[in-house]
């Protein structure tokens, strides 16, 4: 019969594919004993309880009459006998579990719940049959940065007030390294920048999906009294509708994050 596992990696694990080592516990008929449960030169024995019905006769006597009701035996669990002279090899099981070592290979681009079929390395079969398949069934951990859809993935970047106003330009991790993203001025909270190419790999396929980066604005809790003040010259200039060079080069250093 065919077995299943389950294996869990990491979602970079997943983007590169991966090589893993398992061990599988699996049945295999006892030698010694030849899968009886016997030990050598003894056979089974009438069980006592039930003389080898395998089932037992309950009586109950009333004032209403008597009443007969008859269940599997308990001891021997309905086959009428019982095994006296366990395997020692076994312990009268009839199999043992072993440990199997096996490698699993992970396609790049796999997805949370897909399986990997391993031919021949489930359970013995029966009665001369063919062993089963081993089913390894792959989770991918919660990542930190990047959330997973289907073969894109979606992060946050985090910019401040100043940056998102004036534009700037920053580094992305991705999963193959780092990239660059302009950040152009008046870019609002919320919007999404697509990175083409940098989501995950599509399994047997050279195509991969996007990476989708949605803007969060920091806005300052405390301002420093020279932020307040290049601030509120701001809203004064921007209520007048005048512009201000050295204004804007003094702001964008004011509301860099203190350090």
């Amino acid at each position: 019969s065919d077995l299943m596992l389950e294996l869990e990696i990491d979602l970079e694990e997943a983007y590169l594919g991966t090589s893993r080592e398992i061990q599988v516990p699996r049945h295999e008929t006892c030698g010694e004993c030849g899968g009886s449960g016997l030990e050598k030169g003894y056979g089974k024995d009438l069980c006592p309880d039930c003389g080898g019905d395998g089932r037992i006769t309950h009586t109950r006597r009333s004032s209403f009459g008597t009443f007969s009701s008859v269940t599997t035996c308990r001891r021997c669990k309905g086959t009428g006998e019982i095994n006296t002279h366990p395997c020692s090899s076994c312990e009268g099981k009839g199999v043992k579990t072993l440990l199997d070592t096996l490698k699993v290979e992970v396609p790049a681009g796999v997805s949370d719940g897909d399986r990997v079929r391993i031919k021949g390395k489930g359970e013995a079969g029966t009665g001369g049959a063919p062993p089963g398949d081993l089913y390894v069934e792959v989770r991918i951990r919660e990542h930190d940065t990047f959330v997973r859809r289907g073969d894109d993935l979606l992060a946050e970047v985090n910019v401040s007030m100043a940056e998102a106003a004036l534009g700037t330009e920053i580094d992305i991790p991705t999963l193959d390294g780092v990239e660059k993203l302009r950040i152009p001025p008046g870019s609002q909270p919320g919007t999404v920048f697509r990175l083409r190419g940098r989501g995950m790999p599509r399994v047997n396929s050279r195509s991969t999906g996007d990476l989708y980066l949605s803007l969060n604005v920091n806005i300052p809790r405390k301002l420093t009294a020279e932020q307040r003040k290049l601030l509120e010259e701001f809203h004064r200039i921007e209520s007048q509708g005048k512009g201000g060079g050295g204004f804007i080069h003094r702001l964008r250093k004011a509301m860099r994050p203190q350090s």
